[in-house]
Order: structure tokens, then sequence, then C-alpha cells
């Protein structure tokens, strides 16, 4: 839920809008690694999660922001129509983001548009690799310095398989709002997702922070900044298409960084 809040090289995925508030260079990235699945019927998958982003400001010119994302999984079983095991497979992913910021009213208002170019592998198969390409544009506004809002708009990206076959990802706007509490100690943030023919889903989160300066436990250590999170990720709230449920069970996710 970062459609708000993003205001640094990040940006260039959660709402390039936010590109246009990165007055000095900015540099980000993340990686995640996970396996699911120790305990259930099949093999445990193994995941793997990467992100880069810089923003480089351009002056009044706006910011120019480049990213790329990588995910990736191993170890998936292929089976055939009875259930039959055939094999094993892997799943690649790579996007590529160029973004473009620029704030049209000083500490404002700012717009962005981004242009994404996405690949992706599946290994041990012929004709399993796949392009597309996409836009997404974005809006962010401070309504004051409690409230922050931002809109972003993704169209449908095509993927074209080199065994000719075509999947297309649904259109989709995410609208959502910031709030910043207690001398910007407390942000709550939340996003609202429709897709076409998708139900309508939340992201929602908060952060507690501890800003430059702060003492842990009394002791004379000193950090920048300790932030603690929590958040609820893909909650439905509603059903689409007719007779079908996509609802689920609450998905919690929590943190904290230095």
């Amino acid at each position: 839920a970062y459609v708000a809040l993003a205001r640094d090289a990040s940006a260039v995925y959660w709402n390039p809008a936010g590109l246009g508030y990165a007055y000095n260079f900015k540099f980000t990235s993340s990686a995640v690694a996970t396996r699911l699945g120790d305990n259930g019927p099949f093999p445990a998958i193994e995941s793997s999660h990467v992100f880069a982003a810089a923003a480089i400001p351009l002056g009044r010119f706006g910011v120019l922001g480049l990213g790329w994302k990588h995910f990736s999984n191993g170890d998936i079983e292929q089976r055939d129509n009875e259930g039959e095991i055939l094999g094993s497979f892997d799943n690649s992913e790579n996007a590529l983001f160029f973004a473009y910021g620029i704030e049209i009213v000083p500490n404002r208002m700012s717009i962005g548009a981004s242009f994404k170019v996405v690949q992706q592998e599946l290994t041990h198969e012929s004709g399993a690799t796949a392009s597309g390409r996409g836009f997404s544009f974005g809006l962010s506004y401070r309504v004051n310095h409690v409230l922050t809002v931002g809109l972003r708009a993704d169209d449908e990206i095509r993927m074209e398989w080199e065994n000719g076959h075509a999947d297309s990802t649904a259109f989709r706007g995410i609208a959502g709002a910031a709030l910043s509490l207690w001398d910007e100690r407390i942000t709550v943030v939340a996003d609202l997702e429709q897709g076409r023919d998708r139900g309508l889903k939340l992201n929602s989160g908060i952060e507690l922070s501890f800003k430059r300066g702060s003492r842990l436990n009394g002791s004379g250590v000193r950090f920048h900044e300790l932030a603690l999170r929590s958040g609820l990720d893909d909650k439905f709230l509603e059903n689409r298409p007719a007779g079908t449920d996509f609802r689920k069970e609450s998905n919690f996710v929590y943190g904290f960084g230095l």
C-alpha cells in the first residue's frame, strides 16, 4: 500500500508521480527469499524477489526514474491431465522500468508515467519465453500536512509467447491514501485496487518510526531511523465475476528496518 506514499526511487514501481518529489539523487534496492509448502502435500517451492531503482533529478525538467524487478521460483511440479508428474520447471520473470515524474505544484501535486518491458521464461519448456510492454500513469496530491492521496492506472500488458500463444494482464486502477500522524512518527496507508474482471482489493498498513538522533533503550547507540511496520495484503472485498469467489483469508505482513 504505497501508491500515495512513494516519494523516492521506489516510485518507479509504486507510482511514477512520486518521482516529482525526489529533489536529490536516490537509489533503493531490496532482496527477499521465501520457501513455501514445507508442511504441505507438495514439494516446497523456493522463490526470490529482487528490486532496484534510481531517481535522477533533471532540475526544473522533472525526475527520471530507472528500475529493475526480478522474480523467480523453482522446482514447480508439472503434471498431466490425469495428475501424473511429468517433471518440474522453473519460472523467471524480469521487468525493466523507465519512468518520469514532474512536480506541477511545488510540494503539492505531481504527475508521472512509466514504460515497462516484461520478460518471462519457463525453463525445460520449448517455446516457453514471452515478452510484453505496458504503460502506467500516476498522480500524487498532498491535501495538507497530514493527508496525501495518489492514483495509478496500469494498461493491459499482452505477453507474446514464442510458441504463438498470448496472455494478457487486465487493466487496473489503484487509489491510495496516506495519513501522517504524531509528528510523522505514525503513518497509516491504504490502497484500493480494481482490475477488470477482478474483485475490489484492499492493501493497508501502518508504520511506527523513530527519527534520527533517537537512543536505543537509553544507551549511547544512535540511529538515523528505526521503523516498525505491519500490513494487510491482498484482501478481496467483493466477488467477480458472478459465481467465482476471489475472497480469501487476511494475509498479514510485518517487518522492521534501520
